[in-house]
Order: C-alpha cells, then sequence, then structure tokens
C-alpha cells in the first residue's frame, strides 16, 4: 500500500467524520451550546429553574441562567426567550435586557425568564446577543427543553373544559373583591381548587400547601371530598406545591405561585383510583446497626404492610404513585423511615436505615431569681436523662420538664447521634441561647456577660458544658452531658 489515500477512502473518511461532527453538535445542543458567532463572542446556556422537564402553573416563571463574552463588541444586549416547532412560543412573557458595556466586564453569568399566563409548551430556549452599535444578532446559543404550562391567570380561561361554570365564576369574582376590599387578604393572591375523581367516590382525601420558596414549610386545610370548592389565600410571590392524598387513589401534585391580586381556578384536577394495572410497587432493605438480625421486621406504608425475610428485603405492592411513606418498627432502634417517590405502574426501591436509640445522662442548674449567678442558695440543680421522643423538649422553669410548645431547647436522634437546638430559631441578639463552654460545670460560676445569640445546633457528647439564656430571655442555666447512653 502507498502513502497516499485513495479517492474511496478519502470520501468515505470524509462522510464519517461529517457524521460525527453532526452527532457531536446535536449532543452539544441538548445541553444548551452556541450556535451562531461572531466577532469573537461567546453565549452558553448553563442551567434552567425549574429544571426541565417540567409542568408549570400559569404565571410561574422558568429561569434562564447564562454566560456572555461580547468578543470585540463594546456594548451589547442579551435576551433569553421560548421557542416551539422552531419559532417563538406564542403568548410569552420575558425579562427585558439592559445594556452590558464592557468597561463594567466582556464576560459576565446573568439571569433571564419567561412565563405564559395561559396554557403554552416550550421546546427550546434560546438565548441572543444583539450589537448595539449595528443593531444586528452576533450571538445565538439554545437548548432543548420541554416545559408545559397549565391553567390560567384569565378567570373564564381557567375554567375546566373551557366551559362557563356559574358557580365558579361567581366564587371567582367574589374572591377578587375580597383580596381588593379586605385588609386581611389585600396584599394575597388565591388559588380557588375543586377536586374530582375518575370514579365519582373520592371521600376525604387529605390535601397539603408545601411552600417551595423562602421560608420553606407548609399547611394542611381540612380533608377534600369529590366535588368539593376550596380557596386558598396566600402572599404575593409565595411559591407552593399543592398535593391531594387519598390511600386509595393516585396523588395528584402541581406547582402554584400567588400573584397580588390574582385569582386561580382549578377545576381540572382528577383522582384516578389505584388499580392492579396502575399501582406502585416498592422494594427495599432495612439494615441496622451493628449489623442485627433485620428479619421479621415489619414494613407498613399507608396502603399496606409487610415483613422483612432473613436479609432484610421487603416488597410492598398495591401502592398509589407520588410522594410514599415508608415505615418500619423495630424496638430500641431509630430512624426506620423514609419517602419514596413513586411513578405510576413503575417499581422504586429504597433502604431503610435502623440505629440504636440514645439516651443522654446530664447534671443541670437553674438561676429562678434572673440573676446570671450559680453559686447561691437560690439555684436550682438536678439530673436527668435526656431522650428522643420522651425528654425531648425541655423548661428549665418547670423544673427541667417536658412541655409542649415554648421550651428552653429541643432534643432529638440523627443517625446515630443526639442533637441538641433551640425551641425559637429567630436569632434576636436578646432572644433565647445556648452557648458552648470550656469551663467546667463546677467552675461556671456566672453566666456570661455578652450572650451572642447562637442559631446552630449541638451534637451532645460526654464531658460538654453549655450555658442557656432561656426562652424568656431573662434567666440563665447550665448544663454538663455525663453520660452517652446507646
Amino acid at each position: 500500500m502507498g502513502k497516499n489515500m485513495s479517492s474511496k477512502n478519502i470520501t468515505g473518511f470524509s462522510i464519517v467524520l461529517l457524521l460525527a461532527l453532526q452527532l457531536f453538535y446535536c449532543g452539544c445542543a441538548q445541553q444548551g451550546v452556541l450556535v451562531t458567532q461572531k466577532g469573537g463572542c461567546n453565549l452558553r446556556i448553563l442551567s434552567t429553574e425549574p429544571q426541565s422537564p417540567a409542568v408549570l402553573q400559569a404565571g410561574q416563571k422558568v429561569y434562564v441562567t447564562f454566560r456572555y463574552d461580547m468578543g470585540r463588541y463594546e456594548s451589547v444586549r442579551v435576551w433569553a426567550r421560548p421557542r416551539t416547532n422552531g419559532t417563538n412560543t406564542r403568548g410569552y412573557h420575558a425579562h427585558k435586557s439592559p445594556t452590558y458595556n464592557k468597561y463594567d466586564g466582556a464576560t459576565d453569568e446573568i439571569q433571564g425568564y419567561f412565563f405564559f399566563n395561559d396554557p403554552a409548551v416550550v421546546d427550546e430556549i434560546i438565548v441572543r446577543m444583539k450589537d448595539k452599535a449595528s443593531d444586528k444578532y452576533v450571538c445565538v446559543a439554545k437548548k432543548d427543553v420541554h416545559f408545559e404550562w397549565k391553567g390560567s391567570t384569565n378567570i373564564k380561561a381557567s375554567l375546566r373544559d373551557d366551559t362557563w361554570d356559574e358557580e365558579l365564576l361567581a366564587l371567582a369574582n367574589e374572591t377578587k373583591d375580597e383580596m381588593k376590599n379586605s385588609k386581611e387578604h389585600k396584599n394575597e393572591g388565591a388559588l380557588i381548587y375543586r377536586v374530582h375523581s375518575n370514579d365519582g367516590l373520592l371521600d376525604r382525601a387529605r390535601t397539603e400547601f408545601h411552600w417551595t420558596g423562602k421560608g420553606r414549610g407548609g399547611y394542611r386545610p381540612d380533608s377534600i371530598s369529590e366535588g368539593q370548592t376550596e380557596v386558598m389565600f396566600e402572599r404575593d410571590g409565595q411559591p407552593a406545591q399543592l398535593r391531594v392524598i387519598h390511600p386509595d387513589y393516585h396523588e395528584f401534585s402541581r406547582p402554584v405561585v400567588f400573584e397580588k391580586g390574582k385569582v386561580i381556578v382549578w377545576d381540572d384536577i382528577v383522582l384516578e383510583r389505584v388499580s392492579p394495572e396502575n399501582s406502585c410497587t416498592v422494594k427495599g432493605t432495612v439494615h441496622l446497626e451493628d449489623d442485627a438480625d433485620p428479619k421479621d421486621i415489619r414494613v407498613s406504608s399507608d396502603e399496606t404492610s409487610t415483613t422483612t425475610d432473613e436479609n432484610g428485603d421487603f416488597t410492598l405492592t398495591g401502592l398509589r404513585s407520588g410522594r410514599v411513606s415508608i415505615g418500619a418498627q423495630k424496638s430500641g432502634y431509630y430512624g426506620l423511615y423514609t419517602n419514596v417517590d413513586a411513578a405510576r405502574g413503575q417499581t422504586a426501591s429504597c433502604r431503610l436505615n435502623g440505629y440504636r436509640l440514645r439516651k443522654a445522662k446530664v447534671r443541670w442548674a437553674y438561676q429562678p431569681d434572673g440573676s446570671k449567678v450559680f453559686d447561691n442558695n437560690n439555684v436550682v440543680t438536678g439530673t436527668a436523662i435526656l431522650q428522643d421522643n420522651e425528654l425531648d423538649r425541655v423548661s428549665f422553669a418547670a423544673g427541667f420538664a417536658q412541655v409542649r410548645g415554648e421550651s428552653d431547647f429541643l432534643v432529638y436522634q440523627t443517625k446515630d447521634s443526639l442533637v441538641m437546638r433551640n425551641f425559637d430559631t429567630t436569632c434576636s441578639n436578646d432572644g433565647p441561647a445556648i452557648l458552648e463552654t470550656h469551663i467546667a460545670f463546677e467552675d461556671l460560676n456566672e453566666a456570661p456577660d455578652s450572650f451572642i445569640r447562637k442559631c446552630g445546633s449541638h451534637t451532645l457528647q460526654a464531658g460538654k458544658v453549655y450555658v442557656f439564656r432561656c426562652y424568656d430571655g431573662q434567666h440563665y442555666a447550665k448544663m454538663e452531658v455525663l453520660e452517652i447512653i446507646d
């Protein structure tokens, strides 16, 4: 064979190279890459929030984070826009772009957004950079996605099957007037939702709102039954997730963002009854600390229960879809529970790790007269055993006793450790506080003058000493961990 390649070999090599390059660029486009470039500029789509794929409620925004490099251009503007089937999606609302100048920095990472107030489907995000001097696009990046918006911020358009439901329309208008005229709901938005089931037999389903933005938490309204309508008010801009849960039906879950003065109406919530054909299965394993025997441990969900085999394995069948709670019971062990996201008709897996229950033997001293000293005759002292689920919410003023509600500290177990923290988590400088000290318990005769608020938690260990400013902010106490009992 000679050193020169034949024309057939060159042609074949070129085709292979071309196909490889096409596959490479197609793969890159899936990740969000530069597709058009002039003058050394650069664009890269980094991420979206929420991630694709996602189903969103009308009015909910998709945030697009991208990085740009101006190249040789002095001033540019950059936009992120939604597209469907190769063209801009109709009806979108999106961010505006300021002018970015090179003297402020030629490269930066920024965030844009877009959203819809009516049903829409987006299959691509396009980010464009325009040179201000020539008023021409000089850089374009694309990313394949799948976002779907449901519902409508328009009261009439959001009604089920696009029909005029007079009852819902009247309730929506009444709700809108209430937000406009009442002080209680003046700065809030509202969600009206009606729940149905595919067999018309839904009775007492559990509804939950989970806050998904800052200030995470939740709210659980009263149960809801077939055809029942409820109204939920919440502050402007609060994102949440509505869940409708019943052990005999597949879970309903949908995000919503409350917006001041706006009423969102959902009449398309239909729960489907669980059947052998569409039920979920969870397979899992129970593992106990120190490899203790995992056989014959009862494992349960809301719908069913079973026992583990000699290896700790178990299978739960006939479950609903959605977030399913799985728990096991073994005397003397903690942590045998988890949540599993089960898909309709699919099998999910989980692992339950059990840890021996821990206790902490402590000694303590409390000054009821309001002073900071621990060496006069007024001080109350004692010893106790702290443990999760029993003596775990303690008040010094009550005699180092278990209390409901406001307490001086909480104790709970996390895996193989006992953790202590403040009941009050507002972190004010004059509120309750826990301070770890290196002074021996007997030598600690007075609480410090400067008591900086500590918001973190403390892992209890033998020999550690703590000073407390109690819940009322006016009394002081101290405590030493004598022993961790397991």
